[in-house]
């Protein structure tokens, strides 16, 4: 039930508008430079100073850099900065599978 009230006092609905998610642009994706399994993504999302880092373990479901440059995605965009495996990452890309279909980002579609 969404009127429930979670561990910290707020319902769902709260908890969820806490949420700032992004439509973002990778522009570009290159390799982690100590972790194999880690791609260091430039994400714009619009904002005025430029693109973020954004540190994703998306190697294994996306291989190829190129299957993920200059794709709309959705981005976590209000988490506190993290180092991961040394790199500090901006953000997180929101992704899904499927039992049916191989993992994808969440990409947004033009109308």
């Amino acid at each position: 039930n969404s009127k429930d009230k979670s561990v910290s006092g707020m319902t769902n609905e709260e908890l969820f508008g806490l949420l700032d998610l992004r439509v973002g642009v990778i522009r570009e994706v290159n390799s982690h430079p100590s972790a194999d399994r880690l791609w260091k993504l430039q994400v714009d999302i619009g904002e005025s100073s430029g693109t973020r880092t954004v540190i994703a373990g998306l190697r294994a479901a996306f291989p190829d850099p190129l299957s993920l440059k200059n794709k709309k995605i959705i981005l976590l965009s209000n988490l506190p900065v993290a180092k991961l495996k040394g790199v500090e990452s901006s953000g997180m890309v929101m992704c899904a599978s499927y039992t049916h279909t191989k993992n994808q980002t969440l990409q947004v579609q033009p109308l």
